[in-house]
């Protein structure tokens, strides 16, 4: 169980690391918007070289997470590097464009949650493997916790009222404008019914802080099929792929049992 969810989340680590390496090698193209055009034309081969570098030094930290070699140390190098080509992404912007935008990286959040509680635990006496093995429990409260705190935050936003049918509409019939013609379909249907719009709201909501339960061992598998289903929804309806939360959720799923 533990390599397969090693494996799982070492794809989740090299996704998040994809993504800001491909926003600061692309700045200057409309990455944000998903467009074709950003692969277009030449590249700088400063920034070019600098990328294709400093990802030859992250898939070496890949290499060594797989290995189990000094985990410890080679999960506080991957959170450095990762938090550094952030600020590299974030400074090739105007203002704070990356910072209002939102950059999700729940691959370094769930591995900054482990390396806590394993320096934590390893501090309290308890073995070093079963303090490596145990720890991952507090990768699945990160993550458990990342959910909760999106529905709070629409509840403090605007209350119950969130769920309503015009609100999730409108947010679905924003998208329903691009996309294949079976899925701008999908959309406007679901957008013209107040029924299939508040139920998308509600299950939402209701998976969101169901997610807490994500902490119990028991409670994980049936956890993840909901939150997979919520996810599932998002690309249907909004055009949301938040691939690297589905990968770590999976690997977490392993790594928890082990």
């Amino acid at each position: 169980m533990s390599r397969v969810g090693h494996a799982i989340f070492a794809v989740g680590l090299a996704l998040s690391w994809t993504n800001s390496a491909l926003h600061v090698l692309l700045a200057d193209r409309p990455v944000y918007a998903g467009s074709p055009r950003m692969f277009r034309g030449p590249l700088p081969r400063g920034r070019l070289w600098s990328v294709l570098g400093a990802s030859g030094g992250f898939a070496g930290l890949i290499v060594l997470f797989l290995s189990g070699l000094a985990p410890e140390w080679v999960a506080l190098g991957v959170l450095m590097a990762l938090m550094a080509i952030r600020r590299v992404e974030i400074a090739q912007w105007h203002d704070d464009v990356v910072v209002r935008l939102g950059k999700y990286v729940p691959a370094g959040a769930c591995l900054s949650g482990w390396l806590v509680a394993d320096v934590a635990l390893i501090a309290s006496g308890v073995p070093v493997a079963d303090a490596r093995r145990l720890a991952w429990n507090a990768g699945c409260g990160v993550m458990a916790g990342a959910y909760v705190l999106a529905a709070i935050t629409k509840v403090r936003t605007s209350g119950l009222s969130w769920v309503r049918a015009e609100r999730q509409a409108l947010l679905i019939a924003e998208r329903a404008f691009w996309g294949p013609p079976l899925v701008r379909g999908l959309r406007l249907a679901i957008a013209r019914s107040r029924s299939w719009s508040t139920l998308a709201g509600l299950f939402g909501l209701g998976v969101e802080l169901a997610a807490l339960a994500f902490v119990v061992p028991e409670a994980r598998v049936p956890v993840a099929a909901a939150v997979i289903a919520l996810h599932l929804g998002f690309m249907a309806l909004l055009g949301y792929f938040e691939i690297e939360w589905l990968v770590v959720l999976v690997a977490l799923l392993f790594l928890g049992r082990s």
